[in-house]
């Protein structure tokens, strides 16, 4: 597990001992066109909606949080087929056509000045 996992396990863990557990919005990814994502896990808890946000790397293994929501697992197939990233034990290949893109969400990389 990457160490983005298993802390939003541990954060989901202390939301659950609070109050009911809490309901899965939404799981998103979005290419910060430097080789890293950012991926967002949305959830309302206690009449809020809070969202945990971590920077995943292209070829990082993610560790798939369908086990604890069974409606994560389309929300991971999507971001596999669009971006290209990973989620250990989950496979992509779902929403596109086989003669589509492949990643058509992954953005070309961009130069990033150096500092001299």
């Amino acid at each position: 597990m990457s160490a983005a996992e298993i802390d939003l396990r541990k954060k989901l863990e202390r939301m659950s001992l609070k109050s009911p557990r809490p309901r899965l919005i939404d799981v998103i990814a979005a290419d910060r066109r430097d080789g890293t994502y950012d991926l967002i896990y949305v959830f309302h808890h206690e009449g809020a909606i809070v969202d945990h946000r971590y920077v995943v790397n292209e070829d990082d293994d993610i560790t798939s949080i369908a086990d604890l929501y069974a409606g994560a697992l389309c929300m991971e197939r999507e971001i596999i087929d669009m971006y290209g990233l990973k989620f250990n034990g989950v496979t992509g290949g779902f929403l596109l056509d086989p003669s589509s893109p492949k990643n058509p969400l992954r953005q070309p990389r961009k130069e990033v000045a150096k500092d001299v």
